[in-house]
């Protein structure tokens, strides 16, 4: 497999699976060799680049692990990083972030159909603080957002946006447990639960929560056994019943606070975390769930006779992040039982 056209090295970038399509967008990415000295509060210690945000889009195209520039027809958002994407109703929407000014409160949508953004005007006054490293999932047609780190710092609070009927409006519902930022969320759209792991707030957190939409309702799941980490800026997938988190900055098994490289998946059926494989550690990545195709690098390998066949099914998709403080641009492609680092050439 080649990737081709594969996006700058960047971390806090966004990515989503929308009508066959990966879409990627902004991020940071270093761009002088001079350092940037990270606050305890960020929940990371030591030096970063200094570094430019972006607000350049790629698409996979047709392959998820072909990329391409998109060409948007009119001006895209302004540049961030650790902002937020979900795909609804064939449309992307971007919402907050840190940006040059600080941070942001806007939401933006992309289609990419037409090639347009198109800022979201929101009626009414109620809407959520600007923030950053806050978590998104689309259920039952609404947008959901929890927690993140506003101007007074992590909160706990969780809105729905709804575009339906017209109008872009904003409902507070329940409260979670503690505040964070640098969590990760996933839904069960099919059951109406939205379920949040992980985050910093005054320290690494390997906590895992559940919200049912019908009830309004907070959960803290009691897991017995293994469990991942306490760990902040992880990637976080579902998919069949079964929620998949790998990487971030936390602690690893000696209690050193580094970049992590263990993937794990969490049952929601039969209420167990089960370790699976490695990577090579980063943090502040982003990856989604695509379907396994036919030049996939499980495929590849089956055809070579160095993996076992399996049923068509689903695989999630690496891109970016930081790894001890400098941006990557490394894909990877994770199929439950293999993770493969891409490019892969076979002659």
């Amino acid at each position: 497999l080649l990737v081709a056209g594969e996006p700058s090295p960047r971390y806090g970038h966004s990515m989503v699976n929308l009508n066959g399509k990966v879409y990627l967008f902004g991020g940071a990415t270093a761009y002088v060799s001079d350092t940037l000295p990270i606050s305890s509060s960020a929940g990371v210690s030591g030096y970063v680049p200094a570094s430019m945000l972006l607000n350049d889009i790629f698409a996979s195209d047709p392959d998820p692990t072909i990329w391409a520039p998109e060409e948007p027809a009119n001006n895209p958002p302004p540049a961030r990083k650790n902002h937020s994407a979900v795909a609804l109703g064939e449309k992307m929407y971007i919402l907050f972030g840190e940006g040059d000014g600080g941070l942001l409160q806007d939401i933006w949508m992309y289609d990419p159909l037409s090639r347009l953004w198109q800022e979201q005007v929101v009626s009414g006054l109620s809407k959520p603080a600007a923030r950053t490293g806050h978590s998104t999932v689309a259920m039952f047609g609404q947008i959901f957002v929890y927690g993140g780190r506003t101007a007074e710092g992590a909160v706990n609070d969780l809105w729905a946006f709804n575009t339906g009927r017209g109008s872009n409006t904003w409902t507070q519902r329940a409260n979670g447990g503690i505040p964070v930022y640098g969590h990760r969320a996933v839904a069960n759209d099919t059951g109406g639960k939205m379920y949040v792991l992980g985050g910093y707030n005054d320290d690494f957190r390997n906590d895992l929560l559940s919200y049912d939409l019908n009830t309004n309702t907070w959960e803290n799941i009691v897991v017995e056994g293994d469990r991942p980490s306490r760990r902040a800026f992880p990637v976080a997938t579902f998919s069949a019943n079964k929620i998949t988190i790998a990487t971030g900055r936390g602690y690893n098994s000696s209690g050193v606070v580094t970049d992590l490289d263990d993937t794990w998946e969490f049952d929601t059926v039969a209420v167990n975390w089960a370790p699976k494989a490695k990577v090579s550690p980063h943090s502040f990545s982003s990856a989604v769930v695509i379907p396994r195709s036919p030049f996939s690098a499980q495929r590849e390998l089956q055809n070579l006779g160095l993996a076992p066949r399996t049923t068509p099914g689903t695989a999630i998709l690496f891109f970016g992040g930081l790894r001890d403080g400098r941006p990557i641009a490394e894909t990877f492609e994770y199929t439950g039982q293999y993770l493969f680092r891409l490019p892969m050439v076979f002659r």
